[in-house]
């Protein structure tokens, strides 16, 4: 940190994302005839670095956790095309194909509902399909992105078969006077 006149430049890595927050906070609110810089100021490194997407049943969109940087935020929240709760903070430390996975998981959560995913330095992801036709898409999805489900740990709920109603069987007597179902 240094103070040259009405300057204070301020470099180095921020301890956690949450005082990486504040500082850009005091930033935006200097005391009078102040400017503060803070080009220099490095992201914490988050870890673990978790970062979690979720669309409860009847709920609202939440995304709770880190992201690498503000474009991922906005390229998401264009995928989404919806509004959310948004609590997620910007740190280092995003597991290898976190972009790509996170905006995957975007669009996963996007089209169908409840869903959740979660991406742990690796991926965990649970989507509930409403039926045959939504799961083929979920899979499709992922091929079209040339990433293997089970790489995801993806998981597809197990469908109950159609509701029938009425629900009708028949019962017939054979040759032998025996009921055939």
């Amino acid at each position: 940190m240094a103070l040259s006149g009405e300057e204070l430049t301020v470099d180095g890595r921020a301890l956690t994302p949450e005082l990486h927050v504040a500082l850009l906070e005091h930033a935006a609110n200097p005391p009078a005839d102040l400017t503060i810089d803070l080009a220099n100021v490095e992201l914490a490194t988050a870890n673990p670095y978790v970062w979690t997407i979720d669309k409860p049943s009847g709920g609202e969109l939440k995304m709770t956790g880190y992201l690498p940087d503000g474009q991922l935020r906005q390229k998401i929240y264009a995928v989404l095309d919806s509004s959310l709760d948004d609590t997620t903070l910007l740190a280092e430390g995003a597991p290898e194909d976190f972009g790509r996975l996170a905006t995957l998981a975007a669009k996963a959560i996007g089209s169908h509902i409840p869903a959740k995913c979660s991406i742990i330095k690796w991926v965990e992801t649970e989507i509930v399909a409403k039926d045959l036709f939504n799961k083929n898409n979920i899979l499709q999805l992922f091929s079209n992105e040339e990433i293997q489900p089970e790489r995801l740990g993806l998981k597809l709920a197990q469908l109950p078969p159609p509701i029938q109603s009425p629900y009708r069987f028949l019962v017939k007597k054979n040759q032998r006077r025996r009921p055939c179902f």
